[in-house]
């Protein structure tokens, strides 16, 4: 019996690491990083429908890719959860090990910023067949957690509906025990949800996006807890309450990454919500 266990154990282990994230995690990157940009740039200066036509493809290509490495990722997930449970097998502390919550939260293998650029596309709808029921979208938001007073807020609550409608991210709040700390756990990163809220008096422009970014960035140095240092660093922000336009959106995470060198060195991923597009700046190989 211990001899079966094992065989299937390795089995399980090899199939495993045979699943190709890193593959679909370069071709993700290729295309956000290089061949988007590409395109949005010639379609802004041609009137060639065969351009609009490309770019829509690659949109859609990029759609499968993401759904095929997320579902990689889940089936990893549960494997090792599988192993763990009936099996005893150990959990490696990797970079590719995913808890609902974690405390510790797992750092993802960044790349140079050099090698990074904002990727601009149009806002992602969910897939044809996802209904306000939350047992048709593809993630999964469990608020069950926590207790009452750390549930989602609002406007925490449509984000987390929205990448939940779109991918199948496993989402849940942190419970805020002692200081600032990360809103969400997606599949195991503590994540900060941020929405821009229109006010009397205020036009929103770039600067805004900076100012989010900086805020949270800064709160998250005032502690050394781990959970709280890196609350700062994986940030989502909805701007389409305020209807901030693409251009200023992108010219606002632009001018952070450039005059904030310091701090952009400690930043993995922003993601910026509009009205008609998504910017999504990812430094994170996992």
């Amino acid at each position: 019996m211990t001899s079966s266990i094992g065989d299937l154990q390795a089995r399980l282990q090899a199939a495993v690491d045979d699943l190709p994230l890193d593959s679909l995690t370069e071709a993700r990157e290729h295309l956000r990083g290089v061949v988007l940009p590409r395109l949005h740039h010639l379609a802004r200066t041609s009137s060639n429908p065969q351009l609009r036509e490309a770019l829509a493809a690659v949109n859609r290509a990029g759609v499968e890719l993401d759904s095929g490495r997320r579902h990689a990722h889940e089936t990893h997930r549960v494997t090792r959860d599988y192993m763990h449970a009936c099996l005893g097998a150990p959990t490696r502390d990797d970079d590719r090990s995913y808890r609902y919550i974690e405390h510790a939260v797992h750092a993802p293998p960044m790349r140079p910023i050099s090698e990074t650029a904002p990727a601009v596309s149009p806002r992602r709808q969910p897939a044809p067949w996802v209904t306000d029921d939350p047992k048709t979208w593809p993630g999964r938001v469990d608020e069950s957690l926590v207790p009452q007073r750390f549930h989602f807020s609002a406007p925490e609550r449509v984000i987390a509906h929205r990448v939940a409608r779109l991918d199948p991210h496993r989402i849940a709040p942190l419970p805020r025990a002692g200081g600032r700390t990360a809103d969400a756990a997606v599949d195991g990163y503590a994540v900060e949800f941020k929405t821009l809220q229109p006010h009397s008096g205020t036009q929103h422009g770039p600067h805004h996006i900076g100012r989010v970014i900086r805020r949270m960035q800064h709160d998250s140095r005032q502690s050394t807890d781990p959970l709280v240092y890196g609350q700062g660093n994986n940030i989502v922000i909805d701007v389409s309450p305020v209807g901030l336009s693409r251009e200023k959106a992108l010219q606002g995470l632009n001018d952070y990454l450039r005059d904030q060198p310091e701090l952009t060195e400690r930043l993995a991923r922003v993601r910026i919500m509009g009205t008609d597009y998504d910017i999504d700046w990812n430094r994170t190989r996992g």
